[in-house]
């Protein structure tokens, strides 16, 4: 039977399209920060650069489909380059500079609405260290849908399962039961984690190995 999935692509422009994060420059034998790039850039959607907010777009997209193939209802909070809280509220972006919406607000708000079964946070990480992580924030549930869509990543991608952890999201509180994860699918400043992500062909194996978690977690409730 068929479960009501929300993802959710990590972060997103907010006010005057700024985003939350920069433009990463992948071109040479490391990945590093584009200067200035904090504002849509030029080098934005050109081969071997990589924006998180772009990146967790793409990768949410290509897990909705996968899951809906197999039987899911599967809602995003956001199908822009927009943060959630503007996408989903409808706002300006002089709306949002007056009121500061909380995208987390917005996010548990929707996926309440839908009355889901699963939220699924999608970041890719950053910071120098290589693999996949996935967090928690109260209940088994989450644990066991941390640790199936980790699993698949090593088992299918090669990932390196970086780490499995409680950590108390507002955006993963009081929802779902529980069965809530914030997945960190690999580091965008490691040069060989982000080769999976600079291809449409790499983002659909993180897609296919990130829904066969998810898919394989809704078989055990």
């Amino acid at each position: 039977m068929g479960k009501i999935i929300v993802l959710d692509p990590g972060h997103g422009a907010n006010e005057k399209n700024r985003f939350a994060r920069p433009l990463m420059d992948c071109t040479g034998r490391k990945a590093i920060c584009v200067p200035d790039s904090m504002i849509l850039h030029p080098d934005d959607g050109k081969p071997n650069f990589y924006r998180e907010d772009f990146g967790t777009l793409k990768i949410a997209q290509e897990v909705a489909a996968e899951l809906r193939c197999e039987g899911h209802t599967v809602f995003l909070t956001r199908n822009d380059y927009h943060n959630a809280a503007i996408y989903l509220s409808g706002f300006s972006n002089n709306d949002w500079k007056k009121k500061h919406w909380k995208s987390w607000k917005w996010i548990r708000d929707f996926t309440d609405s839908k009355n889901a079964d699963i939220f699924v946070s999608i970041h890719t990480n950053a910071g120098g260290g290589t693999g996949t992580s996935a967090f928690w924030a109260s209940t088994p549930n989450g644990v066991d849908l941390c640790k199936s869509m980790t699993q698949e990543l090593h088992d299918q991608v090669g990932l390196r399962i970086r780490r499995v952890a409680k950590h108390r999201y507002l955006i993963l509180r009081n929802v779902c039961e529980g069965r809530t994860a914030l997945l960190e699918c690999l580091f965008h400043d490691n040069i060989d984690d982000i080769q999976l992500l600079l291809s449409d062909y790499g983002i659909k194996e993180v897609a296919k190995a990130v829904s066969s978690g998810i898919h394989k977690y809704t078989q055990t409730f």
